[in-house]
């Protein structure tokens, strides 16, 4: 079984929290603490993943988003990693 391991990025901005995978465009998880997005995004990229074979669709191989890019835009931004299995060998 392969692993892959994807770049999370969470944002607090005090009333709320989104998290999203740089990878899978359109993938966002909000939340209402940050606890709740670092929990939960490993569950939403299971899922995602699960989707997209079922589908016979190909993942994206994991990158390394430009963090600095990130830093200026989200300086609050913490950048986590999520490992998933993805079942290809």
């Amino acid at each position: 079984m392969r692993k892959r391991t994807y770049v999370a990025i969470h944002v607090d901005n005090g009333s709320s929290v989104k998290a999203w995978l740089p990878d899978f465009p359109g993938l966002t998880l909000p939340g209402d603490r940050l606890s709740d997005t670092i929990t939960l995004m490993p569950l939403l990229l299971e899922r995602q993943v699960k989707e997209m074979t079922g589908r016979g669709e190909t993942l994206p191989e994991p990158t390394a988003p430009d963090l600095w890019a990130v830093h200026a835009e989200y300086p609050e931004a913490l950048v986590g990693f999520v490992e998933v299995e993805t079942g290809d060998g």
